[in-house]
């Protein structure tokens, strides 16, 4: 349930009130484990809102055009230590909506991140242990605050 590929989330990334639609947009997703016939196990979702990192699109695809505007790659794609605590809260945020909608409910079976570790954390926002060692990923997953309001 990536929310960085395509025209929509490309054209979002410029703008003031997307943090909030991509909150609401991950909230929102509890509906798909509601209306699910099995238990549902969420695959491959990241906190990346544009298509702006390293190696996406194909791995080492030379030259990378992403779909997001210069200006929002600019500002998402540099080093963490830039990264506002605006930015860094809306992360977490951001994580907790996500896997509030994934474990929501008896179809809610789980999720898992895509990825555990990028290389020389390049892309921050797909790095799974880089954002749990910066605080952005709760220490305790089993015991953590929730972000949703269902």
């Amino acid at each position: 349930r990536y929310q960085c590929f395509g025209d929509y989330w490309s054209n979002l990334a410029d703008l003031p009130e997307s943090w909030w639609t991509h909150l609401d947009a991950s909230c929102a997703g509890y509906v798909e484990n509601i209306n699910a016939t099995w238990p549902t196990f969420t695959g491959e979702f990241s906190l990346a809102v544009t298509d702006c990192q390293k190696y996406l699109a194909g791995g080492y695809h030379t030259p990378y055009d992403p779909q997001a505007s210069d200006s929002a790659c600019k500002y998402y794609n540099s080093d963490w230590s830039t990264y506002s605590a605006s930015y860094q809260k809306f992360l977490r945020q951001y994580f907790l909506a996500q896997i509030d909608a994934y474990e929501y409910g008896e179809n809610g079976a789980g999720w898992f991140m895509w990825t555990m570790k990028t290389e020389n954390n390049c892309a921050p926002e797909w790095d799974f242990i880089f954002l749990l060692e910066k605080g952005v990923i709760p220490a305790n997953l089993c015991e953590r605050e929730t972000y949703c309001e269902f």
